[in-house]
């Protein structure tokens, strides 16, 4: 016991004090190299401040720039906000007027396609009507060229009834002209037994020779060549033949 005592207290260090002298010089490392990275820090704090300072100056004449092309470009977006507000009102009474127009079409529209209904129907019932008047037509156009033949045979026998008229004023005027002349020869004789001194009386040429019968024009044919024109003069008859 007293043997361990006196190394306690002698030159020999115990557990603990090397312990503790470790622990000292782990701790004076330690805080050397706490030192030297605060050192460190430090500097490079100072290096990061000065270019923090440095880029804050370049940031804040940047801001200022960014400021001034912000309240120009916010100036330019207010004109043009105006502008496309003044283009959207105008737009939007482009559009109402359109769209009343739209409406004023499709009401026009409508209206023609019921009066095209409608001229179908009117053109429908005009082709029947033409159909019937053709018909009619037709019909009426039968009856005129039947009523016209019936003319035509009407007018050949009136111009033949005329033709034949017409001969017969001819042979009468040539008859009275025969009856004039045997008068007017007549008169001649009478004038001529006048003029004799014969007498006129039948009672005193009663045993007189019975002189032969008086002859008198008489026509018992003729021959009648005619023509028949349409339209013109009237044909002429020529007395071919006479019989005293």
């Amino acid at each position: 016991m007293i043997v361990g005592r006196e190394r306690l207290g002698g030159r020999d260090m115990s557990f603990l004090g090397k312990l503790l002298v470790g622990l000292q010089l782990f701790l004076s490392v330690v805080f050397l190299i706490f030192a030297g990275a605060v050192f460190s820090t430090q500097k490079n704090w100072k290096a990061a401040k000065e270019t923090a300072d440095s880029n804050y100056t370049k940031l804040d004449a940047d801001k200022k720039q960014v400021e001034e092309a912000f309240a120009a470009h916010k100036t330019r977006a207010d004109i043009d906000l105006k502008n496309e507000q003044q283009r959207a009102a105008n737009a939007e009474g482009q559009v109402k007027l359109l769209k009343d127009q739209v409406d004023a079409a499709d009401k026009e529209l409508v209206a023609a396609k019921t009066e095209r209904d409608e001229q179908r129907e009117l053109a429908k019932v005009s082709v029947e009507e033409a159909r019937q008047r053709r018909e009619e037509a037709l019909l009426q156009r039968g009856i005129n060229n039947d009523l016209q033949k019936l003319l035509n045979e009407k007018n050949e026998r009136l111009q033949a009834s005329e033709d034949v008229n017409f001969n017969l004023k001819v042979a009468e005027k040539s008859l009275l002209d025969k009856h004039a002349k045997v008068l007017a020869e007549l008169a001649l004789y009478l004038k001529i037994i006048a003029a004799n001194g014969l007498s006129t009386d039948p009672q005193s040429v009663a045993g007189l020779q019975t002189p032969p019968p008086a002859v008198s024009p008489k026509v018992t044919s003729f021959r009648s060549t005619v023509r028949k024109p349409r339209i013109g003069p009237r044909s002429f008859s020529e007395i071919s033949s006479w019989s005293m």
